[in-house]
């Protein structure tokens, strides 16, 4: 029997584990893992193994280092009501599978974030009904990617194995499943995007809001026969092409049918790149939640992207100044951080000039603006600078600025700047 065929089962078990997790909530504690995590204390100073972590009671919360898991042999399911998840700021843990096995939800009023998953012959992630998983990056190579029937946000489902499926779902029972900023690509030949289908009184209505499909056979499948229906509802998606099979199936919705232009789709990069038409064409909504999957703003110049990345077009600072007159042996410089662009503007100044066949740094200063502001940046000069200014009553000077916006861009600007006692 398919793990599709098994919903009702595993639901059933599912609501029975989250009884049980409820009466052992006082229990409830932050478990910790990491790469080479051993032992069973599994606290962030004695971390465990991964498939120890999740095995943990009911309203657990699984923080998981970044770094290589596995192969793992093992399946991972999230504690009844309890939340998994990678460090912010840090790298998403990448877990690799073998055989059959796969991480899951699992529970009802589980939540999964901020994790990459790989490898095995069968789907490395699950979101079952009642259940989150957000900010995830999933592939492989051999199978189908993504299976959901909870809630899937700002997340990659990505197969490159010929004639598998990106996300997909098969019920005999009636499922609500919710993709929000998800991209979903089947690059292999024969692959489908999105594929969902229905029997013996099954009902299937799936909510696609700004999301990216694409497959190489078709962007969307449904199937169903009435009186069981497979029906995807999609608001300001992007994909060219649907395949609704049987009286049962349909796919609703005007997508956006130009392909969106991606870094590298072939090795998994699906960052947009500028011209992207998925650029700024989404729905903005707190349900699409706060950060993309790459921990970026999820709201950008005031707009929402399609698809699982947000375009972050900041390209550096803005230096206004071109000459700047010395106060107590300081150089004030005028920068500005542009407007939208996700805030802060940090990061330093340096000032350089060339005497003879060398260069020099004339003085250096650190700066963190807000978006749209405009400060003023001292940058203290160096006394053989400050002799060679004395001595000739000006200097030209590089102004080099190199900076990273609140998204993590970093970008440099430079311009002459003119210095004067």
């Amino acid at each position: 029997m398919s793990r599709g065929a098994l919903r009702g089962i595993i639901v059933a078990a599912a609501c029975a584990a989250a009884i049980l997790g409820t009466a052992s909530a006082a229990a409830a504690a932050q478990r910790y893992a990491s790469p080479n995590g051993s032992g069973t204390a599994c606290t962030q100073a004695s971390p465990c193994a991964v498939d120890t972590a999740f095995d943990g009671n009911g309203g657990d919360e699984v923080i998981v280092a970044p770094g290589d898991y596995g192969p793992l042999s093992v399946n991972l399911f999230v504690p009844p009501n309890g939340y998994a998840h990678g460090v912010a700021g840090q790298p998403a843990p990448r877990i690799h599978f073998t055989g059959v096995h796969y991480a899951a939800t699992g529970n009802v009023n589980t939540r999964l974030s901020y994790m990459q998953f790989d490898g095995g012959t069968s789907d490395p992630l699950e979101v079952n009904q009642n259940t989150e998983a957000d900010q995830i990056y999933v592939h492989s190579s051999t199978a189908d990617a993504c299976l959901v029937y909870g809630t899937l946000i700002d997340s990659v489902c990505w197969t490159s194995a010929p004639g598998k499926e990106a996300v997909n779902g098969a019920v005999s029972a009636s499922y609500t499943p919710v993709l929000r900023n998800v991209t979903a690509e089947a690059t292999g030949t024969g692959g489908l995007g999105v594929e969902y289908h229905a029997s013996s009184g099954g009902q299937l209505t799936i909510t696609a809001v700004d999301l990216i499909a694409h497959g190489e056979a078709t962007d969307i499948q449904t199937e169903a026969t009435l009186p069981d229906t497979t029906v995807v509802n999609t608001d300001h998606s992007n994909f060219a092409t649907s395949t609704p099979i049987g009286s049962g199936a349909n796919v609703t919705g005007t997508p956006q049918t130009q392909p969106p232009l991606f870094v590298n789709s072939a090795a998994g990069d699906f960052n947009e790149i500028p011209g992207s038409p998925t650029i700024d064409a989404g729905v903005t909504s707190p349900a699409n939640g706060a950060f993309d999957y790459f921990g970026r703003p999820r709201v950008i110049n005031g707009m929402t992207d399609i698809g699982a990345a947000e375009y972050d077009p900041f390209n550096g600072v803005i230096l206004n100044s071109h000459k700047a007159r010395l106060k107590k042996g300081k150089a004030p410089l005028s920068i500005t951080c542009p407007a939208g662009t996700p805030p802060p503007c940090a990061g330093t100044l340096t000032l350089s000039y060339r005497h003879g066949s060398k260069t020099s740094t004339a003085g250096k200063a650190s700066f963190s603006i807000g978006s749209g502001a405009t400060a003023k940046v001292k940058v203290k000069i160096k006394k053989p600078a400050r002799r060679r200014l004395g001595d000739r009553g000006k200097l030209k000077v590089t102004a080099s600025a190199d900076a990273t916006d609140g998204a993590g861009t970093s970008a440099g600007a430079s311009g002459k700047v003119k210095l004067k006692a």
